[in-house]
């Protein structure tokens, strides 16, 4: 390890997560939008100002507690090819029961904690700085102990 280089955790989660969000804009792929290429900041910022919609129940997750609970939600970037989206959410406190879900979500927590229980009865908790990976096909509990922002 060289002077000054980090490496906790956090600092790879973040890493990660810069290359997951930059990496299309340098792709060849992407290159052919031109000249309008640029870095694009992932941030919360601002997201209390965004619509507020109801959590409503869909084929992929049904609300169990907290009905009437909204959230926030914009989209900084969507790479040309749409296989990369990157979504910043604000959710009131909720309980979900998530059945098959339908893609592979990188989750990155900014505010609040959630409580992710799977299948099986495992149960961990996220929050501020923690980041996860939801696999496609995931089912199980979704309890959010505060408002969250990821």
């Amino acid at each position: 390890m060289t002077k000054g280089s980090i490496s906790t955790p956090l600092a790879a989660t973040i890493g990660l997560t810069a290359a997951f969000a930059l990496q299309p804009a340098w792709s060849a792929a992407g290159s052919s939008r031109g000249q309008d290429l640029a870095i694009v900041r992932i941030s919360a910022a601002g997201l209390e100002r965004e619509p507020r919609v109801p959590v409503s129940d869909d084929r992929m997750m049904t609300v169990i507690e907290g009905k009437g609970a909204t959230v926030g939600n914009r989209t900084p970037f969507a790479s040309a090819d749409k296989r990369l989206q990157v979504d910043v959410s604000a959710y009131d406190q909720v309980i979900l029961a998530l059945k098959d879900w339908p893609v592979d979500e990188f989750m990155y927590f900014v505010a609040g904690r959630v409580e992710i229980e799977d299948a099986s009865g495992r149960k961990e908790q996220f929050g501020p700085g923690d980041a996860l990976v939801m696999p496609r096909g995931f089912s199980g509990t979704w309890r959010e102990l505060s408002a969250i922002e990821k």
